[in-house]
């Protein structure tokens, strides 16, 4: 053991360290100046004159009592520092976040930067009247809609991993003052990835097409159902079934606003899984090929014209 563990620095020189009398049960208050009750001034005396080791435990305790104040201040707004004998004790009240933790997302703040940052955009760069917009979670984000639809006013809108539920919250703020001829809309990957069932992902595109078609009526949405991948290939079964209810949303829609496109078969092999060739090394997003099928299936909708029936006003 090292000589500072076995001796303590006392009037300019080591001196060892005297452990307290066996014979006493309760620990010295080294830090009251209050007068016990029923004890003699002598004693009085000796308790506010701590033996040297208690002088030296005290000196190291306010030390880090100093310390551990200015560290409270940056740990949390709750932080009790008690002093128990010779030892310090923190007593963290509250929550005290981890370094580099990233806050908790919830409800509409998680979005509000990277939605006020399109919304710059849009109004930095109107688009043309008739716009093809592009609406959805990561998978909208990477694509390079420019280069797919070179004849075509394109404008991408995507914020990356939003569920159905975000795109159906912002369709007011990022597409329906622009009033465009086609919204396509991808979503739904990362709402069965968090654990949401099928029907709920149905629910939330349905109140996302209800609030487009009323106030624009003639706009049509092409829905790309949920793709399948390699990185979440274990929730093929949910993806299908979630393709079902999305694909029965279009059939049932009357006015034959809402088009649904089934990706699955173009991106699995002949062996019934998803194609290696189509995504990035992450087994989940799409590389330029898979983008390139996507936009050779979907282009022949675009360039249809919507039903002149209902004019967006």
């Amino acid at each position: 053991m090292c000589r500072r563990r076995l001796q303590y620095r006392h009037a300019g020189r080591w001196a060892p360290i005297i452990p307290a009398p066996p014979s006493r049960t309760e620990p010295m208050n080294v830090l009251s100046n209050a007068a016990q009750p029923g004890s003699s001034a002598k004693s009085q005396r000796s308790m506010h004159t701590p033996h040297p080791v208690c002088r030296a435990a005290v000196w190291r305790d306010s030390r880090f009592a100093r310390f551990g104040a200015r560290r409270a201040s940056a740990l949390a707004p709750r932080l009790v520092v008690a002093l128990a004998g010779r030892g310090l004790l923190l007593l963290l009240v509250g929550s005290v976040c981890a370094a580099g933790a990233e806050p908790a997302a919830s409800g509409t703040n998680r979005w509000e930067q990277s939605v006020a940052k399109l919304e710059e955009g849009l109004r930095a760069n109107p688009p043309a009247p008739g716009a093809v917009f592009f609406l959805g979670s990561s998978s909208i984000v990477g694509w390079n809609v420019k280069k797919s639809f070179p004849d075509l006013p394109t404008v991408n809108c995507g914020f990356g991993g939003s569920q159905m539920a975000d795109v159906a919250r912002y369709v007011d703020r990022l597409v329906i003052p622009w009033k465009p001829r086609v919204l396509v809309v991808y979503s739904g990957d990362n709402d069965l990835k968090a654990g949401k069932s099928p029907e709920q992902v149905r629910d939330d595109f349905r109140a996302l097409a209800e609030k487009v078609h009323k106030q624009l009526p003639q706009t049509k949405i092409v829905l790309i159902g949920v793709k399948p991948s390699i990185a979440r290939w274990n929730l093929i079964e949910k993806i299908r079934a979630t393709n079902k209810l999305l694909a029965a949303c279009a059939e049932h829609d009357a006015q034959k606003r809402i088009v649904f496109v089934d990706v699955e078969p173009l991106m699995l092999d002949a062996e019934g899984r998803p194609r290696a060739d189509l995504f990035k090394d992450d087994g989940l997003h799409l590389n330029a090929e898979g983008y390139a099928l996507w936009a050779k299936r979907i282009a022949p909708l675009l360039e249809e014209t919507p039903p002149a029936d209902s004019p967006n006003k």
